[in-house]
């Protein structure tokens, strides 16, 4: 499967960090991927420093379709919050998992992801943390995964 037939989830909530949204989204966009904006709901959402995006859909109207080649948890630790309080983010997560495709959690996503038990044991390999490194420079080595 190239590049241009996978496709890439960044669930959103209020407070997500838009420099990692923004970068992911440009950078996987560039190389041809599908990147879908994922509101917790379909109205717009305000990020941590006061921007507002539009979601390409909402959690509702993804229920019944296919999970994801990547599901990106962006930063921002109210956004992973709100996005781990919702029982349709989880679904996601394991339909995602379960499918053998892979999840990441950006940096300031990677403790509220740790707290939630996140993943377990048998998740683990397709998990993908950002760790300390540039969100500028993390992208290419998912892009790379994803090859």
């Amino acid at each position: 499967m190239s590049l241009v037939e996978k496709q890439v989830f960044i669930p959103i909530a209020a407070g997500f960090d838009e420099g990692d949204v923004i970068t992911c989204t440009m950078q996987l966009r560039e190389v041809g991927l599908s990147v879908c904006l994922v509101g917790l709901t379909a109205n717009e959402l305000k990020g941590l420093h006061g921007i507002s995006i539009c979601c390409d859909y909402s959690l509702n109207q993804l229920v019944d379709r296919a999970p994801p080649d990547l599901v990106i948890i962006p930063g921002g630790a109210r956004c992973a919050s709100l996005l781990l309080a919702d029982p349709r983010f989880h679904h996601l997560l394991q339909m995602t998992w379960a499918r053998g495709k892979l999840v990441t959690a950006l940096s300031s996503a990677q403790h509220p992801v740790a707290q939630a038990g996140l993943p377990n044991y048998e998740m683990a390999c397709r998990f993908i943390a950002q760790g300390n490194e540039e969100t500028a420079l993390f992208v290419p080595r998912l892009i790379n995964l994803m090859r």
